[in-house]
């Protein structure tokens, strides 16, 4: 048990664990959104994604969300965790929120370069865009959950208060 902090894991394994989280969060992010858009096509029948072109779908999805998402898990997820460790927020439910905090924000600033790439195209004019946002809410739930599996902060120990070392 060499290495082992009070809380019963090594740095190292939170460090590895925290990254392996973050990856895994981001490809999980892009194959949930992925399944949500085939099920989605399936219910209001606007698409074919059936068979084999729904499969075909979740794979790139999931390459591309995980490849996409890699920069907003850093960028956005990891500071994200780290205040809610300070904070001793390690519960399921605080990390299914960072995840929801996650993908909103990232799905918002590729819609507003979109608006701004298509020279002033507001894309929340349109209906669909509302049923998206709730779609990459829930596909932040499922990459939030994904990362507090894996990185399991409820088993560290708990952070030392600032007041301790005043």
């Amino acid at each position: 048990m060499s290495g082992a902090g009070v809380g019963g894991t090594s740095k190292r394994d939170r460090v590895i664990g925290t990254i392996v989280g973050l990856v895994a969060a981001a490809a999980v992010t892009g194959a949930a959104f992925a399944a949500t858009l085939i099920i989605s096509s399936l219910i209001f029948g606007r698409g074919t994604s059936t068979g084999s072109s729904g499969l075909y779908m979740l794979i790139i999805a999931t390459i591309a969300g995980g490849a996409g998402g890699l920069v907003p898990a850093f960028v956005i997820g990891l500071p994200l965790h780290h205040y809610f460790v300070r904070r001793a927020w390690n519960k399921a439910p605080h990390y299914a929120g960072f995840g929801i905090v996650t993908a909103l924000v990232t799905a918002l600033l590729i819609l507003m370069f979109f608006s701004l790439w298509f020279q002033g195209a507001n894309m929340f004019q349109y209906s669909g865009t509302y049923f998206v946002l709730g779609m990459v809410a829930l596909a932040g739930i499922a990459g939030g959950e994904t990362f507090w599996i894996i990185r399991r902060p409820d088993r560290d120990a708990p952070p030392i208060p600032d007041e301790v070392f005043a």
